[in-house]
């Protein structure tokens, strides 16, 4: 079911934010044009056609002399001289040969109760502009002006209280970022020599003799047995260690090194305080 939007203008106006207590010369005017680009730039093409809004009898343009307007494919209506926009849209939601099409847009009770009379949809302002707001921008036109797209602006980092700044100094106290750098360094050389090692071949070669898999099982190396034999405890098993992330290093380095400088800067204030005054 398609549905026609009847909109109380100067209603949508006030919950838009484009309304004034007063009015220059032309503000009105302009409120109203913002008002209605804000509508084309939010709804489709097909529902611009079947949306009318409905203007008070306030500042009229007198090139139409209140003749219907068309801007955007909308309808644009202001109400005769001695009526409200109400009158207005109440006799045109009485009028309507399918008033449960209908979605009247406005805040005023006075509407609200007579789309309820007459089983007309209805919603207020402030939800409407929300609806409008929540919408993707997939299917409205192509002049429209999308959000800018670029970097996220940065979070600022929250500051670092004492009592987490003493158990982060307490914590990496004896940490060695010199050895740690070493053994990195020494982790990635070995990688690479391993990397430049010819690959074993899958098959044996013909003549060679391979020992099966019990007897591999069962005896142990050489060099094994000798150490046993000599009641020496056996050689550590060489399991790959854990490889290290470089720039998890880089930050535990660089927020280490932040830890120091405010612990110091901390005792610095600390005996500044501390001193007499003379």
């Amino acid at each position: 079911m398609t549905f026609e939007f009847l909109i109380d203008g100067y209603n949508l106006l006030h919950f838009a934010g484009l309304a004034r207590a007063r009015y220059r010369p032309g503000e009105l005017e302009r409120a109203r044009d913002r008002l209605l680009t804000r509508l084309k730039n939010s709804l489709t093409e097909e529902e611009l056609t079947r949306t009318t809004v409905i203007f008070d009898a306030r500042d009229v343009p007198a090139s139409n002399d209140r003749d219907v307007q068309r801007p955007y494919g909308m309808t644009v209506l202001f109400s005769p001289a001695g009526q409200q926009a109400d009158d207005v849209i109440e006799e045109l939601i009485s009028c309507h040969p399918s008033p449960r099409q209908l979605i009247v847009v406005s805040s005023d009770l006075r509407l609200r109760r007579a789309a309820r009379a007459s089983r007309a949809g209805w919603i207020d302002s402030d939800s409407f502009l929300d609806e409008l707001d929540n919408r993707p921008k997939s299917s409205g036109h192509p002049d429209r002006e999308d959000k800018p797209t670029g970097p996220a602006p940065q979070k600022k980092s929250t500051p670092v209280s004492d009592v987490e700044l003493e158990s982060w100094l307490a914590e990496f106290e004896d940490v060695d970022v010199d050895q740690i750098r070493r053994e990195v360094r020494d982790e990635q050389r070995a990688k690479q020599t391993e990397s430049t090692q010819p690959a074993k071949p899958a098959d044996p070669l013909p003549g060679s003799s391979t020992p099966t898999p019990s007897e591999s099982n069962s005896a142990p190396p050489a060099d094994e047995s000798r150490r046993e034999a000599e009641g020496d405890p056996p050689l550590p098993s060489s399991e790959p260690a854990m490889p290290v992330d470089s720039d998890e290093l880089s930050f535990w380095e660089a927020r280490i090194a932040e830890m120091f400088e405010e612990e110091q800067q901390h005792r610095k204030r600390d005996d500044h305080g501390d001193r007499p005054q003379k």
